[in-house]
């Protein structure tokens, strides 16, 4: 078993004799751009509507990701496929003309500078992104300037949340069960760096966490995901699918949606 296969190495080991790819059913690995919610332009919610309606979320996931993951098409920290995402939400598509338009709406014109404040020496995956969403914003006049930075630096500009950095789209990610009560949490007030402050959204979470009743516990988790859709806190273009190669004599592995693997059952067949 190789835990962490590189997502580059994923297409080529498909089908290999011998060989499976471990993969979460659920992937809840989230790819999150932070944006400062309190400082212009993205203290707008329509520029950050805007943001979410420029980005090509399949080319990011084919040429950045391999492929290995799903697409957000709402936008929310919930997988597609998770059991408790919401229906009835709004799709971002990649509609570079509703971008501009609500660009504009926010006072983000033509010739408007924005910076990716990334991360040097890793996460290749990251600069695959920017440089996607860069062409699309090319297209729409809107300049994104790509700086990557060592790691010292770069959390220093967004970390701890309350710091201001405006005019920024900052590359991260959370890596947790894919349990809204574990991944939603991210957006209380006060925890995340995007600094998005929302008393009705931190209600509903507290109402989530305290309702027994699944059926009733996911309804209020859906109307939590209502706002997290309408209000784009976060830009979620994915989420990735870890993948781990193993023997096909082995079995009883499974991966959670973050990409932790789980042993306890593994077992080797001789025959």
């Amino acid at each position: 078993l190789l835990w962490g296969t590189p997502l580059a190495d994923a297409p080529s080991l498909e089908g290999v004799e011998g060989l499976q790819l471990i993969r979460p059913r659920v992937p809840s690995q989230a790819v999150t751009w932070e944006m400062d919610a309190t400082s212009p332009p993205f203290d707008n919610v329509k520029a950050r509507q805007a943001l979410a309606y420029a980005i090509d979320r399949d080319a990011i996931l084919q040429a950045a990701y391999y492929g290995q993951g799903v697409v957000s098409t709402t936008n929310t920290i919930l997988a597609d496929n998770n059991p408790a995402h919401a229906s009835g939400m709004q799709v971002y598509s990649y509609d570079l003309e509703k971008a501009k338009a609500l660009f504009a709406e926010a006072g983000i014109t033509e010739g408007t500078k924005l910076t990716w404040w990334g991360l040097g020496g890793a996460q290749p995956e990251w600069q695959a992104s920017a440089e996607i969403l860069q062409a699309s914003l090319k297209e729409i006049g809107i300049d994104l300037e790509i700086k990557n930075s060592e790691v010292a630096v770069w959390v220093d500009k967004f970390y701890p949340a309350g710091k201001s950095f405006p005019n920024m789209v900052v590359p991260n990610y959370q890596s947790v069960p894919p349990e809204p009560a574990f991944s939603m949490n991210f957006l209380l007030t006060g925890r995340c760096e995007c600094n998005w402050d929302n008393k009705e959204f931190d209600g509903l979470y507290e109402k989530a966490v305290g309702t027994v009743d699944p059926v009733a516990r996911n309804e209020v988790w859906a109307q939590a995901q209502k706002l997290e859709n309408e209000q784009v806190p976060l830009i979620t273009p994915l989420q990735v699918a870890q993948v781990a190669g193993a023997s096909s004599t082995i079995s009883g592995v499974w991966m959670e949606g973050g990409g932790q693997v789980h042993l306890e059952n593994a077992a080797v067949s001789t025959s």
